[in-house]
């Protein structure tokens, strides 16, 4: 196994590139499987959208954290879901629609303790309950 380490500078600019790229109120919006092959396809017809998290205007207030590499949300509002299902993997989209990235979703609890890049407490979701998202 390898391991990638970025220095510091580069994950920062990584991070400016990336804010620039979402501009303000950029969305993330989550699915069931299939994922799309790439970022560039559109979504597949039979995914269904869960819930669209709206992120706010400065995506990522404190930037990238020099220790972990982590980049932490600002104050995100709570979520209505959409429509029911398992939520598997998600879109990041620009404030104009532009997808920019696509990353899988897990549950917190996860057996093989894989966690995904967004990670929910329980990523089977119903129609109409709230889901709180935690910077």
């Amino acid at each position: 196994m390898s391991t990638l380490a970025i220095s510091l500078a580069l994950r920062e600019a990584i991070t400016e590139e990336l804010q620039s790229a979402i501009g303000n109120n950029g969305t993330i919006k989550l699915y069931t499987s299939p994922k799309a092959d790439t970022v560039d396809d559109i979504v597949p017809a039979n995914a269904t959208r869960l819930a669209t998290i709206t992120l706010p205007a400065d995506t990522f207030p404190d930037g990238i954290d020099e220790e972990d590499g982590t980049l932490t949300t600002g104050e995100i509002s709570d979520v209505v879901v959409d429509n029911s299902g398992e939520a598997t993997w998600a879109r990041l989209a620009s404030s104009t629609g532009t997808a920019i990235m696509d990353m899988n979703v897990t549950a917190s609890e996860v057996e093989s303790g894989d966690l995904g890049t967004i990670t929910i407490s329980d990523n089977v979701l119903v129609s109409g309950q709230t889901l709180s998202v935690d910077p």
